[in-house]
């Protein structure tokens, strides 16, 4: 809890507020943008001064959070790394996720909405993924759905054609009924709205500057009947240490570097609920930690 800092959280939002509008007002994706990361900049500068004047634990935890935060690159987002070793990366991404578990606990968060979505609709949920990458994700989600018979059709989806078409190819060859698209996740205008109910992006967030994650927020509900939601890690200190030593067992060094920088980008629940607040004001926004390690934000 020494990263989340809520208490301290709630006082700079309030404190914010006094002065200026609360969501800030915007009207096109690039003002959006702006707005988003200028408010959580004077937010989280804000929340700074009241802790550094709070108590001891407020003061070491907010220095704590001041060494943790960086904005380098991970491989997977530095242009200059190859695609080769982004995919190497990637791929054992997917087996480490398989060995912990990752995307049945994913599938159980999720399965409470798509059955209460489906039941409203009285249809199979619409399900696309956003920035899908190697398409795991989505693909396991399909398969545990036919397997559990859970009301959900599902699309992945990534900006990368090649990314597409090899996802596609894999999905076909397990057999799975299901598709991937080509889409820009800051762009979304190929969707008619309500294509979607549910449009969702996992374990990605934390690439996205805060007002990057705004416009994806803000574009997803403009295309989804019911809600967008976001699966990322939780921000703490035990993912800190614990995420690069679970990496240990790829035995690769480019894991371990992307693994421990992922840790230290991963948002609040304060951030995602301030962003999203931001992007959608007129949404029901709920921003929960689910155990052990996941921050789960829904904008409904």
């Amino acid at each position: 809890m020494m990263l989340q800092m809520k208490k301290m959280a709630i006082e700079a939002k309030k404190e914010l507020e006094l002065p200026t509008l609360f969501p800030p007002p915007w009207e096109t994706m690039e003002e959006l943008k702006n707005v988003t990361d200028d408010w959580m900049n004077r937010w989280l500068s804000k929340r700074s001064h009241i802790a550094q004047n709070h108590s001891q634990f407020a003061f070491f935890s907010d220095n704590i959070d001041k060494l943790v935060r960086t904005e380098l690159p991970e491989h997977t987002d530095n242009p200059d790394v190859s695609s080769g070793r982004k995919l190497k990366i990637v791929r054992n991404i997917h087996r480490t996720n398989l060995l912990l578990g990752v995307y049945r606990h994913y599938i159980k968060i999720l399965t409470p909405l798509i059955m209460e979505v489906a039941a409203i609709r009285n249809r199979p949920v619409r399900l696309l993924e956003l920035a899908s990458g190697s398409g795991e994700m989505a693909m396991n989600l399909a398969r545990l759905a036919s397997k559990n018979n859970l009301p959900v059709e599902v699309t992945g989806s990534d900006y990368v054609e090649a990314v597409v078409k090899d996802a596609e190819e894999r999905a076909f060859e397990r057999g799975l009924e299901m598709h991937f698209r080509t889409i820009n996740a800051f762009d979304m205008d190929v969707l008619k709205q309500g294509e979607y109910d549910i449009i969702l992006i996992t374990g990605t967030m934390h690439h996205f500057t805060p007002g990057q994650l705004a416009v994806v927020i803000a574009q997803s509900r403009k295309f989804a009947s019911s809600a967008f939601v976001g699966i990322d890690g939780y921000r703490s200190m035990s993912l800190l240490f614990l995420l690069p030593v679970v990496h240990l067992v790829t035995f690769s060094t480019d894991n371990i570097h992307d693994s421990w920088l992922t840790a230290r980008k991963f948002y609040t629940l304060s951030e995602l609920e301030y962003i999203a607040n931001i992007a959608v004001p007129d949404a029901k926004i709920s921003a929960t930690h689910s155990f052990p390690g996941v921050s789960v934000l829904i904008a409904s």
